[in-house]
């Protein structure tokens, strides 16, 4: 995920996990995945934005996450983000699903990160305002795509981040290094369906 106050918790993780890392989470995924070329335009999508033209990720083909890494470390003001990183492919080319819960910013604007069930609408939806932020790296060519829709039901985010999402849809975004601002630029979407994890923290020093 890049820009802003996400990229920290991204940059502890890159190296962890796009490795063919030996997996010892308890891993599993079940996805379903939309079409790029039915010109679908997103809800709250501009009206006017370009036709999908490159091609989505197609995380249905698999059952699993090939590897998965996860975080827990805290800006200057002591202030915490739980950042997931899962490979859906070997190798530093592979799709990653990237989540951070972030203190501070949306549903956890009020403390750190907690269980509970989260809905990926309103501020959770834009990388700029999200305390539950939920994108997906890949494609061809590369590019980020965040969710707009959809259920995470976080189970654990103490010792393990345990955690589950269901019938997600995510659309293709431009984000601003500087703001994470995030913009739709076309109209390719895709869906998973459903996705679990449970996932020791590393927690990285003050």
């Amino acid at each position: 995920m890049a820009g802003g106050h996400h990229q920290a918790a991204a940059n502890n993780l890159s190296d962890l996990v796009l490795r063919a890392a030996v997996v010892t989470s308890v891993v599993a995924a079940a996805f379903a995945v939309s079409g790029c070329g039915d010109n679908r335009v997103p809800i709250d999508a501009p009206p006017d934005i370009p036709a999908c033209t490159s091609t989505p990720p197609a995380p249905g083909a698999l059952s699993a996450f090939d590897s998965t890494k996860a975080v827990r470390n805290h800006d200057q003001a002591g202030k915490q983000t739980v950042a997931f990183l899962g490979a859906l492919q070997p190798g530093p080319t592979a799709d990653t699903l990237d989540i951070q819960l972030i203190e501070g910013m949306g549903a956890f604007a009020s403390g750190p990160p907690v269980p509970g069930t989260y809905a990926l609408t309103g501020v959770e939806t834009q990388l700029a305002t999200c305390g539950v932020c939920v994108v997906l790296e890949g494609g061809m060519p590369r590019g980020y795509y965040v969710a707009r829709d959809g259920m995470l039901t976080v189970d654990a985010v103490d010792t393990h981040f345990q955690a589950s999402l269901s019938n997600v849809d995510f659309v293709h975004v431009d984000v601003d290094a500087n703001t994470s601002v995030s913009t739709i630029i076309d109209t390719c979407t895709f869906s998973i369906a459903s996705a679990s994890w449970d996932t020791p923290i590393i927690a990285q020093a003050r």
